[in-house]
């Protein structure tokens, strides 16, 4: 029987050197440097899930944070139901062209549709 020797320092942060040398190799600096950057308000957690799995697909690190008391008493719409979506500092231009560019995708699909926005 062969024995593999288990790494506990993938599972327990040795792998992260891995990823910030991978990500300064293609972004020119570490995702983690920096200060979180707003890149858009949702208007619900529902949308702000569907915007991080998108940013996500397109390797873009997401936080989301909203209030909790949302989630208590299920808000979906109003101030008070609204996430704001932050990328890291270095990604941020990316992520920006990335949901406009996806804004107006949207706008072009509605019109040939003729569902054009009010």
């Amino acid at each position: 029987m062969t024995s593999k020797a288990f790494k506990w320092s993938r599972w327990f942060g040795g792998g992260k050197a891995d990823a910030e040398e991978q990500s300064a190799a293609t972004t020119g600096g570490s995702i983690q440097s920096g200060e979180p950057v707003e890149v858009c308000v949702a208007a619900n957690d529902l949308e702000a899930q569907v915007i991080k799995s998108f940013l996500e697909s397109n390797g873009i690190p997401v936080m989301l944070q909203g209030d909790a008391i949302s989630k208590v008493y299920g808000f979906t719409i109003g101030g008070m139901a609204e996430v704001r979506v932050f990328v890291p500092e270095l990604l941020a231009p990316k992520a920006i062209e990335l949901l406009e560019a996806g804004e107006e995708m949207d706008a072009e699909e509605a019109t040939e549709s003729g569902d054009a926005p009010v």
